[in-house]
């Protein structure tokens, strides 16, 4: 299979799609949740890193009473659960270093697209190397709705001043291709939580498990 990505603009989620994190935050749910009285495999816990915001997970989980100071309290704790892991065991996805490295060279329009906290997101991306990789990043805490509304993916492209048809959204999550369908964006599926199979759609041009495939794609 070719591909070409030389006239898009790129648009990257991060956890699972450039971060290889997905296990981490899960762990870090679940030990959040114990410490609050959820069972592990409470469907909210279970469902709370898809796409979601971190605001809008607390708030499924503890009622839309939670006040601000509450709900902040809450998502400091649950980074600081995160981070006691992901600070020795941080890596990309398989072949993504490789990637950004075409990437920079081809000179394409890149943003990050992403419902996790601007914080958080910053310190991920510097314990990776990528701080200036992204010309733009939308986070889940700049007041819009998460995925699977397009409203992110839509705020990235305004920003690197493209439409949306021009861009190719990178994603691993379910929620996350139903958004960059939704935005009328295509969208490249990064199988690294799910199967081919669940990550489907008329727009969806390519799944891939390491970004070294993409590169032979692209040859």
């Amino acid at each position: 299979m070719t591909l070409s990505l030389h006239e898009s603009a790129l648009i990257f989620d991060l956890d699972g799609t450039v971060a290889d994190t997905m296990d981490l935050h899960r762990a870090s749910w679940t030990a959040f949740g114990a410490l609050h009285g959820f069972a592990s495999d409470h469907p909210e816990v279970l469902a709370s890193s898809r796409g979601r915001t971190t605001p809008e997970s607390m708030r499924v989980l503890f009622g839309e009473h939670l006040s601000e100071a509450d709900m902040r309290a809450h998502l400091d704790h649950k980074q600081g659960l995160f981070w006691e892991v992901a600070q020795t065991q941080l890596k990309p996805i398989a072949g993504f270093s490789e990637f950004a490295e075409w990437v920079s060279a081809v000179e394409r329009p890149r943003a990050l697209g992403t419902a996790g906290e601007s914080h958080n997101v910053g310190r991920i991306l510097n314990s990776l190397g990528l701080q200036d990789f992204f010309q733009a990043r939308v986070t889940g805490d700049m007041g819009l709705r998460g995925k699977p509304n397009p409203d992110i993916f839509l705020h990235a492209a305004e920003l690197l001043g493209v439409r949306p048809e021009q861009c190719v959204v990178f994603e691993d999550a379910i929620a996350g291709v139903a958004a960059a369908g939704r935005a009328g964006m295509r969208c490249i599926a990064v199988c690294s939580d799910h199967a081919p199979h669940e990550l489907q759609g008329d727009h969806v041009i390519a799944h891939i498990t390491d970004y070294r495939q993409l590169l032979e794609m692209l040859a």
